[in-house]
């Protein structure tokens, strides 16, 4: 039996309530469904001169008026008598969010861009749902501006953002309807007629100076802060930013068993260190120090590879019990950290140096973290050694500890970071700043162009060329000089 139709009016459409189970409401073909939470959604519902029934979504109310809806309605049904046939093909219908996720679009995204994944993430779950749910072919210049006004003032959204965060929404929005387009999905794409605000906001920085370092870092480091000892991590976060110049991603991803050392090497503790007959494995580097000594009451003294090894109270974390002294500190001693490519943006493995002094700070930071844990699995534990494995007082070494864990416990470092730089007076400064200085610095410091590219894991030398061009005359003329010297 054919349902009842009605004549809308602005007024009925907003008196209609929720019910228990949703309902319809409709008017010569134009469908109101008003669901049992509250949500109200159009369609266009008509038998074309093929005989062909179809439901054509139109989108939500009051997202799409009545007015509107009814312009979509009579377009929808010019379009059927003009080609007879047109609602019953695949060429209509198709919505945003449908072809955002269809195989030829994705499938071209991941063969095209590197950052496929991240694209995908953020048209999922920034673009809202009422674009998702609209035909592509019925967007208007109306639409896009919505959604730029609804990020500008945070309506919608946990908070406002800046006009640099929604072009690059607006970019990857635009992907959708071009590759559309290209695809003769639409006979138009809308989004020509849409352009990218002006991006007034300041320039992120490309390097910081020597002063503002040296702030961020201090501050970083500074127990007396309030809260500082809910960032103990950021003093790691920062120093690595600035000595590897890793990605906030790739920094996120990082596990103690990334940290590596090619000399790393395996001896015996000396049995008579605890005082019965059980031999201990200590790993520690090749390196000319001083001789190591036990402090104990043994009194024994080992020429190795070790400075000195401390047996403090266990519980006394804010220590690390084994304090190595080298000579040339500062230097990187042959430590690296190896990135997974499936954290990189080029998805490619790369290796970067981490100086040893870096590497103590991460150890201290990690044992003052995990000790209480690692007590409460091994009852005799007396310290770690170079690389983090647990010596114990009455058993061999339990090796491989801390392989599995996260330098950085959190999913997301910005509040806090901010935090810093709010502190140290620094402004335009982002996480990614702390990349830009590394590779602003290693340009300074005479590093290959192409040594600084493979360093920071560019895929285009164009990217590290404007470290370059982003140095003073000075720093510039400089450069050049240490190229001829070095060119024969």
């Amino acid at each position: 039996m054919p349902r009842k139709s009605e004549q809308f009016t602005e007024s009925l459409i907003k008196s209609l309530l929720p019910e228990d189970k949703e309902y319809v409401k409709a008017d010569n073909g134009l469908r109101i469904r008003v669901y049992p939470n509250g949500t109200k959604t159009w369609s266009f519902f008509k038998t074309a001169p093929n005989g062909v029934r179809k439901t054509v979504p139109i989108g939500d109310y009051p997202s799409i008026s009545l007015k509107q809806a009814r312009e979509v309605a009579n377009r929808i049904l010019g379009d059927m008598l003009k080609e007879g046939h047109d609602i019953a093909t695949t060429k209509t219908g198709i919505t945003f969010g449908e072809y955002m996720l269809s195989e030829n679009y994705t499938r071209w995204s991941r063969a095209t861009r590197n950052a496929h994944k991240e694209i995908m993430a953020n048209l999922t779950n920034v673009i809202p749902t009422w674009i998702h749910r609209k035909q592509l072919r019925l967007f208007e210049n109306t639409d896009f501006e919505k959604f730029v006004e609804d990020r500008l003032f945070g309506k919608g959204y946990e908070k406002p953002v800046k006009s640099s965060t929604i072009n690059r929404n607006l970019n990857n929005i635009r992907s959708v309807f071009r590759h559309a387009f290209d695809n003769k999905e639409i006979k138009e794409n809308p989004m020509d007629r849409f352009s990218n605000l002006k991006e007034t906001d300041a320039v992120e920085k490309l390097s910081l100076t020597d002063d503002e370092r040296k702030r961020l870092v201090a501050v970083s480091r500074d127990r007396t802060l309030p809260q500082a000892n809910t960032r103990r991590h950021m003093e790691v976060f920062v120093e690595l930013g600035l000595h590897t110049g890793m990605r906030s991603a790739e920094l996120h991803s990082l596990k103690w068993k990334h940290i590596k050392n090619d000399r790393i090497h395996t001896i015996d503790f000396p049995k008579e260190a605890f005082g019965d007959k059980t031999k201990r494995l200590f790993q520690t580097v090749k390196k000319d120090i001083t001789s190591m000594k036990i402090d104990s009451s043994s009194g024994i003294e080992l020429t190795e590879d070790l400075a000195k090894l401390m047996r403090d109270n266990p519980n006394e974390a804010s220590k690390l019990p084994v304090d190595i002294d080298y000579k040339d500190r500062g230097k990187l001693q042959g430590w690296y950290i190896e990135i997974d490519g499936k954290h990189t943006k080029s998805k490619k493995n790369r290796n970067v140096g981490i100086p040893e002094h870096l590497v103590k700070r991460i150890r201290e930071y990690l044992w003052e973290r995990e000790y209480k844990n690692t007590y409460e699995k091994y009852k005799d534990a007396v310290c770690p050694d170079e690389n983090l494995n647990v010596v114990r007082s009455k058993h061999t070494t339990a090796m491989g500890v801390f392989d599995e864990v996260e330098i950085i416990p959190f999913k997301s470092v910005k509040t806090s970071f901010q935090t810093l730089c709010d502190i140290a007076g620094l402004k335009h400064v982002s996480i990614h700043t702390l990349r830009h200085d590394f590779c602003t610095q290693n340009i300074k410091r005479g590093t290959d162009i192409y040594t600084v590219k493979k360093f920071a894991g560019h895929a285009d030398i164009r990217t590290t060329m404007r470290y370059v061009h982003a140095l003073g005359k000075k720093d510039f003329d400089a450069l050049e000089a240490l190229h001829d010297e070095h060119s024969i």
